[in-house]
């Protein structure tokens, strides 16, 4: 079956279980550029309609999975979240009832020009800082609702402004926080115990620590805590910054034996064949020296 064809049978099937509502299927372009085709059910009374992305469905169809079983499925994805996440409109048209919860990511310039033409949003080296509405969902956690021009418009201020108010938001509430490599390994492990070779590897490579949030969700935008890099260069004196997704970064300390082309090799081997592509952050390498250039700089351009 093609695709258009999986899409168009997936909509009519969906229309007539939900015969008073309205089945839309959007094109949407997510993080990197990566474009994903949304079906969303509009129900009359909903100012939410959650996004239910059919391309995966497609490769369930393709590997034999029936068009009834993926309409089921897509039509309980669409209930549980109806039934969990609720916005107040009112918050995303009025600054005031709204601003607490605007925050900020950062992501690539280069794989997302398409959609930074549409959102608001600030360059730093490389990288872009983007904003965001959070939203919680009882059950499932919180979610997110890109802020685009159109919402900066309708609340009539500045990207200087709106970057205020994600900044005091992200500082407050997003805890950014250091963890070294090891440590790290070991929260992910069930019982907390390295096997041998890890413990061994994390010993010769104690001083790597990773930057993230609590939650681990778009911690790479600690990137703009200069406080942090610099509490870290205090103790650890210059180091490398990898960018190893948008979601977390390593700190690595300088040492003499580190070859920069080396290390450009691994960030760009891992972002394909390891990281997810609507999750990576970029193939270059960043640089923070406390006595040279007390700032974040860029190492070299990927080639």
């Amino acid at each position: 079956m093609q695709y258009d064809e999986f899409l168009a049978l997936v909509k009519a099937g969906v229309s007539e279980r939900c015969p008073n509502s309205e089945v839309v299927i959007d094109k949407v372009i997510k993080n990197n550029s990566v474009e994903l085709d949304g079906l969303s059910i509009r129900s009359e009374g909903k100012n939410v309609f959650p996004t239910i992305y059919l391309n995966s469905f497609y490769e369930q169809s393709e590997a034999g999975v029936g068009l009834e079983e993926i309409i089921d499925s897509i039509l309980r994805i669409n209930s549980g979240n109806v039934q969990t996440i609720d916005i107040d409109a009112e918050e995303l048209m009025n600054l005031e009832k709204g601003r607490d919860n605007i925050y900020f990511k950062v992501i690539s310039t280069e794989r997302n020009r398409i959609l930074l033409g549409m959102v608001p949003h600030r360059e730093i080296l490389d990288l872009s800082i983007v904003y965001y509405y959070k939203i919680y969902a009882e059950g499932i956690g919180s979610g997110s609702v890109l802020i685009y021009n159109s919402h900066m418009k309708n609340w009539e201020i500045s990207e200087d402004e709106l970057f205020d108010i994600a900044y005091d938001n992200t500082l407050r509430n997003d805890d950014f926080r250091l963890v070294p490599m090891n440590l790290l390994l070991k929260e992910l492990m069930s019982d907390g115990d390295l096997p041998f070779e890890l413990e061994d590897a994390c010993d010769n490579n104690k001083m790597m620590h990773v930057l993230t949030t609590n939650t681990g969700v778009f911690g790479a935008a600690g990137i703009v805590r200069d406080d942090i890099l610099k509490d870290f260069a205090d103790g650890h004196g210059a180091f490398y910054v990898i960018p190893s997704s948008i979601h977390d970064l390593i700190l690595l300390p300088d040492d003499p034996s580190y070859e920069v082309e080396a290390i450009l090799g691994t960030i760009a081997e891992v972002n394909k064949e390891q990281v997810d592509p609507m999750e990576v952050l970029s193939d270059n390498l960043y640089y923070y020296d406390p006595i040279e250039s007390p700032h974040l700089s860029m190492v070299n351009c990927a080639v």
